[in-house]
């Protein structure tokens, strides 16, 4: 059997060859790029640390913003720093596509400490730069982000807005990593107004980080759900969901988030009244958190202990916190 591509004379047999050399040509490929996302996430990251130790600016900065998104998981400590790094860059305008994504990610940092002020002034700055810019895409992700330091601060009217029109947006594209994130916010968002809403977006949110090809996303998805789970009383389904994604996220390296998870835990079984299995996860939430040093949660572990114990009627010990 012959076939004439391009004016030349080929075999039946020359045409599978080819074909067969461009099908492991392009499983070769995927292998590669779905490697990268086995690997447990705290490999990936120092990989990619160690490559860029060198790089100069403004090569670097795409880098940065990847390293800062994969230590938003491990450590909100180094997340930060390397968001600075991008931030102290004085050729960057602030319209500027890199400076917008960076000051994204930074409103998350300034909400996971607590700086609510600083986060809601920064999202309205960055929500502004990014229709300057002009990319609907970059606009959404500001909004994203903007819901949820409105909803901390208590701007509810503005961050039922900003979901409404995420959401929207969220309809009609493929990236299931923005999908994701924009149906976590929406979780949050009704967390204390719709339970059945809530754990609607909760389920999207799960789905499309199983598709993700992240792990610590499903992980962090899982978290969720026990949150929502947790805040309808569900103790059993809040126990299940918390140690999930605990066990994702501790094959992943993802120390904070795992540390999140453990502590949860902790609270889940003293919610159950299994005292003894509670201190066990509280003792190693309070290591995992000495280990990234972020002291405002090792704070709250203390406090947890406290309410432990006080729970116990150990009141001796519970004084020491």
């Amino acid at each position: 059997m012959f076939a004439v591509y391009q004016g030349q004379l080929y075999t039946y047999q020359t045409i599978v060859s080819v074909y067969s050399i461009l099908y492991a040509a392009l499983f070769y490929i995927y292998f590669i790029m779905v490697g990268i996302h086995t690997k447990p996430l705290s490999k990936v990251a120092i990989e990619l640390e160690n490559r860029v130790a060198d790089m100069a600016m403004p090569e670097a900065i795409p880098h940065y913003l990847q390293l800062a998104e994969y230590y938003h998981w491990i450590n909100g400590r180094k997340q930060k720093q390397f968001l600075d790094k991008i931030l102290a860059y004085v050729n960057l305008d602030s319209k500027d596509v890199n400076h917008i994504l960076a000051r994204i990610q930074l409103i998350g940092c300034y909400i996971n400490i607590m700086e609510l002020a600083y986060a809601d002034q920064l999202a309205l700055q960055v929500l502004k730069d990014a229709e300057a810019n002009g990319d609907e895409e970059l606009v959404i992700m500001a909004k994203q982000a903007s819901c949820l330091a409105a909803v901390y601060n208590g701007r509810h009217q503005d961050a039922e807005q900003y979901i409404t029109d995420c959401l929207l947006y969220a309809k009609h594209i493929e990236d299931v990593g923005l999908k994701g994130r924009i149906y976590t916010t929406a979780a949050f968002f009704n967390l204390d107004k719709d339970h059945t809403a809530a754990t609607q977006y909760g389920m999207l949110a799960y789905e499309n980080a199983k598709h993700s090809n992240e792990p610590w996303r499903v992980g962090s998805a899982l978290l969720t759900l026990g949150y929502i789970a947790w805040n309808n009383e569900d103790k059993e389904a809040t126990l299940n969901y918390f140690s999930e994604a605990s066990e994702l996220l501790k094959q992943q390296g993802a120390t904070e988030y795992y540390a999140t998870c453990v502590l949860q835990i902790s609270k889940s079984f003293k919610d159950l009244h299994r005292y003894n299995e509670a201190l066990v996860q509280l003792g190693i939430a309070e290591s995992l958190y000495q280990e990234i040093g972020i002291s405002r949660h090792i704070i709250g572990v203390y406090s947890t202990y406290a309410r432990m114990y006080r729970a116990m009627k150990e009141y001796d010990k519970g004084i020491a916190y």
